[in-house]
């Protein structure tokens, strides 16, 4: 955690800082996470039940211009278009790299998290568009 956020009213008041960006950019995300719980199966290893959403949390979601366009495949003829985007989020939100989530506009993934800084959660994100 930097230094300047361990001074108990800075941290407070960054902590503010960010439940005021999701008042005015917040949107709802129910994160599904890459795995469900282990499953042993008879005679060794294990399988992976069903991941389990976890509850709906506030992140604001900013888009960057990482990424931004069509991108083809020779392989299978196929086309896709993704952007980068970052998410921010409260300091304790539940959220880990390959968590998924959807919307009207992309299916996303989540490909770093840092909540290193004591007053917020940020993640890059990549979203596959739905066009």
């Amino acid at each position: 955690m930097p230094a300047i956020v361990q001074v108990p009213s800075i941290l407070a008041a960054a902590r503010s800082a960010i439940e005021i960006l999701l008042r005015f950019k917040g949107i709802d995300v129910v994160l599904y996470p890459v795995k469900g719980v282990p499953v042993p199966k008879p005679g060794g290893g294990h399988d992976f039940a069903t991941p389990t959403p976890r509850d709906a949390q506030q992140f604001a979601l900013s888009k960057t211009n990482a990424f931004d366009g069509i991108e083809f495949s020779s392989n299978d003829e196929g086309m896709s278009r993704k952007r980068a985007y970052v998410m921010t989020g409260r300091y304790d939100a539940e959220i880990a790299i390959g968590d998924t989530f959807s919307d009207d506009e992309a299916d996303y993934t989540v490909d770093t998290v840092d909540q290193t800084s004591g007053f917020k959660t940020q993640a890059t994100v990549t979203g596959f568009l739905k066009v």
